[in-house]
This record gives structure tokens, sequence and C-alpha cells, in this order.
């Protein structure tokens, strides 16, 4: 869930238990997007053992349908769709005495396939597998704190089905479960760490024919996401904060035909990830906070679950990054207002082996990534409201009130703000 991203970042930290900064995704998006160098409450979709820390809220994202799939919008589809997400957390018991339940609610889940919002094609017939939303139905989390120390548990669940007496595909089921489990705890005085295990587990089913021709029921086995991660925010100075995470992902998406026929279609898909860096959060005053990090080392690698029979060839795909940068600056303004901008930049290389179904065919491709955000939050009471602009929204003052206007012809360019969040305390 995908993503699924206030007042000012607290730095000095002498326990794992101070009081935590309110935030959201807007916050995390416009400082760069990598939650895992800050404290936050939006971090408890990633880190569950955070979630007592961050009882009795209501939150609300909003994001434009651009947003939410990383790329840009379709001539045949509408930019402006909006991608909603509610829920609230809830202290058990006086001062959260039996823990914290959090519920949160969405219309649609986050794919499992990790290379999902990723423009990464590959060399063989995945079929894509996993790679689409279906219904969600719960999201609930629940959190415990001790003296130094605090675990968390996540739970979703996402399903749908459809079926027609005629067509191409004559049913179609799938469903995504996945489970999180994390603990906080302290590292002597002036340190805490998190660490955290992911499990994804998916079915699908379908039938249908291809060419007019039926294959029967196919069939994604395997179906299981393996995750760890972790990361320790340790007090350096009155006023840096280091943060040093790693984190790897493991997945492996096979398919089945009931007609061998077609079992030479489907190839599957697997792979692995691996990213490593240190971030740090300096506190250059009570009013600004600077977030820098740097990540030396990522991989991935994707590759065929089960290559047909008779197929020659190393069907593999190798992405790294050496290095990636991460820059955010968080700046109160007023006490009702703090602007946030954010962005990164990466050194990538990727290698494409048996490129075009020539298995002696290796492609090596490098380049530079680099993304850029900015943002607004707003205090009001017990309401913090954060907001990512559109990059181009400063430009377009006299527009984006009555509708932005088209005067580059991009109707992505149209929105004023690509998510918006609101979290109520009570």
């Amino acid at each position: 869930m995908k993503k699924l991203f206030v007042i000012a970042l607290a730095i000095v930290m002498t326990a794992a238990f101070v009081m935590p900064a309110m935030a959201t995704q807007s916050r995390v998006a416009a400082m760069g997007g990598y939650g895992r160098y800050l404290e936050d409450d939006f971090n408890v979709f990633e880190w569950p053992a955070t979630l007592p820390s961050y009882s009795n809220i209501v939150m609300i994202e909003l994001m434009t349908s651009q947003w939410w799939g990383g790329s840009s919008c379709p001539e045949d589809l509408d930019c402006y769709e909006v991608i909603p997400a509610i829920g609230a957390s809830f202290g058990l018991g006086e001062d959260g005495a039996y823990g914290t339940l959090a519920m949160f609610f969405y219309e649609s889940s986050e794919p499992m396939n990790p290379f999902w919002n990723y423009d990464w094609g590959v060399n063989w017939y995945t079929d894509y597998a996993f790679m689409w939303s279906n219904a969600q139905k719960f999201h609930l989390l629940y959190g415990y704190a001790m003296e130094g120390l605090s675990f968390g548990f996540a739970l979703t669940r996402a399903d749908d089905s459809y079926k027609s007496e005629d067509g191409i595909i004559d049913e179609q089921h799938y469903a995504y479960t996945t489970i999180s489990a994390g603990v906080r705890f302290d590292v002597g005085e002036a340190a805490y760490m998190d660490l955290n295990v992911d499990l994804g587990m998916g079915s699908g089913t379908w039938q249908g024919s291809f060419a007019g021709e039926p294959f029967g029921e196919v069939t994604e086995d395997g179906n299981m996401t393996y995750g760890l991660k972790a990361r320790m925010f340790y007090e350096w100075t009155e006023t840096v904060t280091l943060v040093p995470y790693f984190g790897w992902t493991s997945y492996d998406f096979s398919f089945k035909a009931d007609s061998a026929d077609y079992n030479d279609t489907f190839w599957g898909d697997k792979g692995s990830m691996m990213e490593l860096g240190i971030g740090t959060n300096i506190a250059v005053n009570e009013d600004n906070l600077l977030l820098f990090a740097i990540e030396p080392y990522a991989y991935a690698k994707r590759e065929a679950s089960e290559i047909p029979e008779g197929v020659e060839g190393d069907w593999t795909s190798t992405y790294k990054v050496m290095p990636r940068f991460i820059l955010g600056l968080e700046s109160d303004i007023k006490d009702w207002l703090t602007f946030r901008m954010g962005g990164s930049h990466a050194l990538v290389k990727r290698e494409d082996k048996s490129f075009a179904t020539d298995p002696d065919r290796v492609v090596t491709s490098t380049w530079s990534d680099f993304s850029y955000y900015m943002g607004l939050g707003f205090h009001l009471g017990d309401w913090d409201i954060d907001c990512v602009l559109n990059n181009a929204t400063p430009f377009r003052l006299g527009y984006w009130l009555t509708g932005m206007g088209q005067p580059s012809g991009n109707e992505s360019d149209e929105v004023a703000m690509w998510m918006l969040s609101a979290k109520y305390h009570f």
C-alpha cells in the first residue's frame, strides 16, 4: 500500500519512547520519500512496533492516480481520479495500558509484486505476476509498549474475483495476505533500534483461452514474499542523529497450466532486493530540520521462476544503484505553517541477459535517476494538514485556483497537489 505517506520533528532523543514527531505520508513524500530515515507516525505501516507512540489519531490520505501509479497519465485515463485512504488508531485502556489498535481502509490494495510501481520490463513471459490491485478488505495493526521495548503486528487482506460466461478469461480469483511483525528496543542510553519481518502470501487462479484455444486452469504457485529490515536512531551529538538502515526482500511467483502446451507461455517471476544506507537528522535550530542520507549500494535481481525445458540462456535482469543521495528540508515558517522540500539522486546500472530472445545477447545501460518534491504543512488546533505540491504549481498561481489551465498541454500538470493528508488528534 503503497503508499500509501504536522508538527516539526524532534531530533534530540535520549530514549526510545520520548514523544515522537507527528507526520503524514505527504510529509514523508515532500522530504524526498524515504521515511526509513525519519521518526514519524506514517512509519507505522512499515514499522508496526512504533504504533504505541501514535495513539488516538484519525488519518485521511487523498492521492491522485498519477502519484499512486508512479507514472504519467495515459491519454485514455482520468488523471484526476482520487485514491482515498482513511483510518484511526485507538489507545486501549487508560494511557494505552492494553496497547494500541489501528484500522485503515482503502479501495484497492497495492499489488504484491515488489516491482509493480517500477518501469522495469523483462525479457521473459512473466504474465505480469501479481502486478495488479485487488479489492482491499482490511488493514489491522496492534502494538504494545513496555519500558524500553515495544512490539507490533500488522495484517492486511485483499481479494476479488471475476466470472464471465463468454470471454477470453472465463473465471479469475486473486487474493493477497500480508503479515508484518516488528520490535523496537533501546540500545544503550543514546540509541534505539527497529527490527521488522514481512511475509506476503498470494493466490491466483484463472481459466480461459489463448488464440481461441482453451488452456484450462492456470494457477500461480509459490507466491511468497519475504522481507527483513532494520534501522537504528543513534544520538551522535545534541544536534545530529545517525540512522543506519538495511533492507532485504525476496519473492517467487510461478505459473502452472492444466495444459502442458501452455506452460511454455508462463515463465513466472522471482527476484530479490537489498538496500544499505545511512541517514543523518540534523537539527539546524528549533525551526529547521535537515535530512541527508547516502545509500552506497542497492541491488535488485529478477529472473524467470522456471525456464521452460529446452530454452537456453541466462534470463536475468540486474539493477544496481551506486550510490543514491537523499536530501530533505523541513522549516517552520510560522507556528501554523511548515515548508518542506526534498529529493533523491541515484546513479543506476542495469544489465539484461538473454535480451530480446537472443540467449547470448547482453544489454547494459547506465543512467541517473533524479526526483524532487515540495510540500506545505498547516497546523490548526487539533488538525495537521499536509500536501505535496505539483512541481509546476508555483509557476501557475494565476491558474490553479480555477483549474490550473493547460499552458503546457500536459493534462497531468493541471492538478495543484499530488497528495493531501489530514490528521486529527483526539
